[in-house]
């Protein structure tokens, strides 16, 4: 059996009771109190770390603020000498559901850059990388850069969540400025960045990614699209 613990990190001294005991942890990106958890972590034992990064930390434009949010929570593990795995996805296959609401109500996407390149990874190909560098030796100093098999621009994302679900979907292009104000926090830093000229190049691969064994098929090598509709 596996004991669940409430936990917040933005809190850190909340997380005393589920470090007590653990060598590893997965550390989620919360620049604001990483040194704050990095101290507990080590004073409690933990003796390893694989922190959900972002391929966005290779652009060394500050401007991009989602690289260098993720630049200052790997920074601050480097610091604090515990033995580190840093697992840099890039985009998510899960953001695209941001255009079901519109997509359900209207048969359209709006989103500015509709020709940005992208290769959408699935989640629970990142969970498998991440569990085998938690559980298995040998990725210590490792930092894993993952794409998913296919380089999409976000009109042939668009396409293929239509042809997957078997209906005709729009694609309208929106400015930055509106997508901005029309977002969460979080999507806007997003869109902030993405207007700042940062942007995945057209080209994508995968790259520096440990096997894992599944007994299916990774979601990522699935038909793109088909994931996602629901």
């Amino acid at each position: 059996g596996v004991e669940a613990f409430c936990a917040d990190l933005t809190e850190p001294d909340s997380l005393d009771k589920a470090l007590r005991g653990a060598e590893q942890l997965f550390l989620f990106p919360r620049p604001e109190t990483v040194e704050q958890v990095l101290a507990l972590a080590r004073r409690l034992g933990v003796l390893r770390v694989v922190v959900l990064s972002a391929s966005a930390v290779l652009d060394h434009d500050e401007r991009n603020l989602i690289g260098a949010m993720h630049r200052r929570v790997e920074d601050a593990v480097t610091a604090s000498g515990l033995a580190a795995t840093f697992v840099r996805p890039g985009g998510f296959a899960a953001n695209a559901l941001g255009w079901s609401p519109s997509i359900r109500a209207e048969g359209v996407v709006r989103a500015p850059y509709p020709e940005l390149a992208s290769a959408p990874i699935h989640e629970r190909d990142i969970a498998a990388v991440a569990t085998a560098a938690l559980l298995e030796d040998g990725h210590e100093g490792a930092a894993y850069q993952l794409t998913g098999p296919h380089t999409l621009t976000q009109l042939e994302q668009v396409a293929a969540i239509g042809a997957a679900a078997g209906r005709d979907i729009r694609s309208e292009e929106q400015t930055p400025a509106l997508t901005t104000r029309g977002q969460a926090r979080c999507s806007a830093r997003w869109a902030v960045s993405r207007r700042a000229g940062w942007a995945p190049p057209r080209s994508c691969s995968t790259r520096n990614r440990p096997q894992a064994s599944s007994g299916s098929a990774p979601p990522s090598t699935q038909t793109p699209g088909q994931p996602n509709v629901s």
